[in-house]
């Protein structure tokens, strides 16, 4: 159900910046429910991810706002359907030209060479630490990762949405999936 004019008025007098059309216009992004991939408790509710969803909404909207005004480095990763996770976090690391026997100093860094955009949430998202999907408006893959985490933590989430995007795998989660990624 909409809010009536005289709300949608009051709303915007109350907040001084927004005009009454702001509420009135659809969203420029949105990611359907089933384009995104998680890392996330199991307990996460419908409305929590809905809620990361949207925060990955708004991040990408102002990265689409950046990236128009810059060359955005291009995907270099080719779906690795037909490998093992091992044999695909090996194929990953000669493409990016990484060491196959020691630690990734800047894993963030190497993911967003290889054309992935890696966004921050602006917070902590209780029993969510990350999100992944490909995004059809700026035609790249996204990784979400939400704020608040230690770095050993936001290391782990964004390996694990890597694997999601080369293993290409689908919402529809099962266990073996989410134990490849």
């Amino acid at each position: 159900r909409l809010a009536s004019a005289e709300v949608v008025q009051r709303i915007a007098v109350h907040t001084k910046r927004f005009q009454p059309s702001f509420f009135y216009t659809d969203p420029p992004i949105e990611f359907p429910p089933e384009s995104v991939m998680f890392r996330a408790m199991a307990s996460m509710t419908r409305t929590e991810e809905t809620e990361a969803r949207r925060w990955a909404e708004v991040v990408c909207e102002l990265a689409t706002v950046l990236l128009s005004h810059i060359k955005p480095i291009k995907f270099i990763l080719e779906p690795m359907l037909s490998l093992s996770p091992t044999e695909a976090a090996q194929k990953v690391r000669v493409v990016l030209r990484l060491p196959a026997d020691q630690p990734i100093a800047h894993l963030v860094r190497e993911i967003e060479k290889s054309g992935i955009l890696v966004l921050p949430l602006p917070m902590d998202l209780p029993k969510r630490d990350a999100l992944s999907l490909w995004a059809d408006n700026i035609n790249m893959p996204v990784i979400a990762l939400a704020g608040g985490r230690s770095g050993d933590r936001v290391r782990l989430s964004a390996a694990h949405e890597l694997g999601h995007i080369v293993l290409r795998h689908e919402r529809v989660l099962n266990a073996v999936n989410e134990k490849e990624a």
